[in-house]
């Protein structure tokens, strides 16, 4: 929820680990593909995707090279690009453990601003994950039939499978997204209970908030447009399962929740 750090995980709903022993990753993201860890390097979207731009399109980059590339392009003069204004507290003392200890369901609202600003296709850094690895999300489960057998499925931020750690994480630098990440990001670690401010479930900041380390009014109005925005996927969701699962495909429901998602896709003022 940092300012900087822009979160990136939710407690209320977590990814069960892939490997026996929890990794973390003390380096940071840089834009060369080349000298970055080789598990930073693998495809993390659609190989068709990005082999069909040419070696100069910024698309043929991935989308996190692309997010440093903008951030780069739109630092001031003389700012390294790279280099995070400082992250505040508690933030800067938690080795962004959200990152990497929680999936971060998204919606299809949050999928359409990160491609307004990087392109490419929302299967470079989003997946229908598995809903039996994930618990307690509040965003609709997304049917989708294969071979004739239905599946759960949730919406996602893509993880890089040997680290866990969310696709955008730059680690100690932040997030790559940071500014047009998904809302669920922006309000961690706080939910809404009675009509007040709380804390999630399970939250793992490494002590509370304290008053003045974050602006109240703020976070308010950024968890009820979060909610706002959670029912109105939910809704679209709900269609879809109701009238098309049965007769399409996995590759139907990315274009129905674009096409529906845009339609109704809502300013923000958080």
């Amino acid at each position: 929820m940092s300012p900087n750090s822009g979160g990136a995980a939710m407690g209320k709903k977590t990814l069960k680990p892939r490997q026996k022993k929890e990794q973390t990753i003390s380096r940071a993201l840089i834009p060369n593909a080349a000298a970055r860890p080789e598990e930073e390097k693998e495809e993390s979207g659609n190989p068709a995707s990005a082999a069909s731009h040419s070696p100069d399109s910024p698309l043929s980059l991935s989308p996190i090279d692309r997010a440093i590339r903008l951030k780069a392009e739109s630092a001031p003069s003389g700012t390294p690009a790279l280099h995070s204004p400082p992250i505040p507290e508690p933030c800067g003392s938690c080795g962004v453990k959200c990152c990497n200890r929680f999936a971060v369901p998204i919606t299809g609202f949050d999928i359409l601003r990160i491609l307004e600003k990087l392109g490419g296709e929302p299967t470079e850094f989003c997946e229908l994950a598995d809903a039996r690895t994930i618990e307690g999300s509040p965003h609709s489960r997304v049917f989708i039939f294969d071979k004739g057998v239905m599946g759960e499925r949730l919406l996602v931020l893509k993880r890089h499978p040997k680290t866990n750690w969310c696709h955008f994480s730059r680690h100690s630098m932040g997030c790559a997204i940071w500014g047009y990440h998904p809302l669920v990001c922006r309000s961690y670690p706080f939910i809404l209970k009675d009509g007040k401010l709380a804390y999630t479930k399970n939250y793992v900041c490494p002590r509370n908030w304290e008053k003045g380390e974050y602006d109240e009014e703020r976070v308010r109005k950024t968890v009820e447009a979060q909610n706002s925005e959670i029912e109105d996927y939910n809704r679209l969701v709900r269609a879809w399962n109701a009238e098309r699962a049965r007769k399409s495909d996995e590759k139907g429901f990315w274009k129905h929740l674009l096409e529906k998602s845009r339609e109704r896709l809502p300013e923000l003022d958080v």
